[in-house]
C-alpha cells in the first residue's frame, strides 16, 4: 500500500510538470506534421506515417523517460522533503519503487495519448485500424520502462545532469551493443579488444525491443522472439532496480 500511495502522489506530481506537457504538445504536433512529410512520397503514405509516428513515440518518449526520472530522487534531496519520507515508516526501497512505478503510469498515460492521435491520423488515411501497429508501440513501452530504471539508478546516486547524460549513453550504446563485439576481431590491442567484448555483455541489448521496420514493413515476428524480449527487459530491469535499492539503502542524508 505504501508503494501505491508514493506512486499515486509521483503520478500527479508528474502530471502537474510543464516541461512533460510540453514534450507531449510537441510530441503530438510532430505526429501530425508526419501528414505533411508522407505528402512527398506518394503511393507510401501509410507507411511512412506508421514508420515517422512510432520513432516520434520512441524519440519522446525518451525523452520523458530521461527528464522527468532522472529528477524524481534528487528533486526530493534538493527540497529537503526526504528528511521527512525516511522519518516516517517507509523503507527506502518502498521510496524508489513508488518513484519508479508512479512514473511508469505517467509514461503509459502519455503512449496512450500519442498511440490515439497517431491511429486517429492513419484512420484517415486506411479507414481501418492496424492493430499490429500495438506490437511496436508495447515495445517501445517496454524499452522506455528499461531506460527508465536507468535513469532511476543513476538518479539515486548522482545529479540530474550526469543521470540525464548517463541515460541517454545506455540508450545510445544498447542499440549499437551487437555492432561493439563486431569491432573487437579489427582491433589490434588484446586489452581493447577484450574491454570491446566486455562492454558487448554489461551494456544492455536494446535492438531486442526494435520491432519497427517489421510491423511496418508487415514482416512475420515470432512470439518467442516477443516474449524473449519482454523476458529479457523484465530481469535486466528487476536487477538494475535492485542496484538501485541497495545504493539508495546505504546513502547518508544527515
Amino acid at each position: 500500500m505504501i508503494i501505491l500511495s508514493i506512486a499515486s502522489n509521483t503520478f500527479r506530481e508528474t502530471i502537474r510538470n510543464k516541461v512533460l506537457y510540453n514534450i507531449l504538445f510537441f510530441a503530438l504536433g510532430m505526429i501530425i506534421l508526419s501528414l505533411i512529410v508522407s505528402e512527398w512520397s506518394m503511393g507510401y503514405e501509410v507507411k511512412i506515417l506508421k514508420d515517422f509516428g512510432l520513432s516520434i513515440m520512441s524519440l519522446f518518449g525518451l525523452l520523458i523517460t530521461v527528464f522527468i526520472g532522472v529528477g524524481l530522487v534528487h528533486k526530493e534531496i534538493e527540497k529537503k522533503t526526504i528528511y521527512v519520507i525516511i522519518s516516517k515508516p517507509i523503507h527506502r526501497y518502498q521510496f524508489i519503487l513508488g518513484k519508479y512505478f508512479g512514473l511508469l503510469l505517467t509514461l503509459l498515460i502519455n503512449f496512450i495519448i500519442m498511440s490515439a492521435a497517431l491511429y486517429l491520423i492513419l484512420y484517415v488515411f486506411e479507414r481501418n485500424f492496424d492493430l499490429h501497429l500495438l506490437k511496436a508501440i508495447f515495445m517501445i513501452y517496454m524499452e522506455m520502462i528499461f531506460v527508465m530504471a536507468f535513469a532511476v539508478f543513476f538518479s539515486s546516486f548522482t545529479t540530474p545532469m550526469l543521470s540525464a547524460i548517463l541515460s541517454l549513453f545506455i540508450y545510445i550504446s544498447g542499440h549499437f551493443s551487437a555492432d561493439i563485439k563486431l569491432l573487437g576481431p579489427g582491433i589490434e590491442s588484446k586489452p581493447f579488444e577484450v574491454l570491446l567484448n566486455l562492454l558487448h555483455y554489461i551494456l544492455p541489448n536494446l535492438e531486442y525491443f526494435n520491432i519497427k521496420t517489421q510491423v511496418v514493413h508487415q514482416l512475420h515476428i515470432s512470439a518467442g522472439s516477443i516474449i524473449f524480449s519482454i523476458i529479457y527487459g523484465i530481469l535486466y530491469t528487476s536487477v538494475v532496480l535492485l542496484l538501485s535499492i541497495f545504493i539508495f539503502q546505504r546513502r547518508d542524508f544527515k
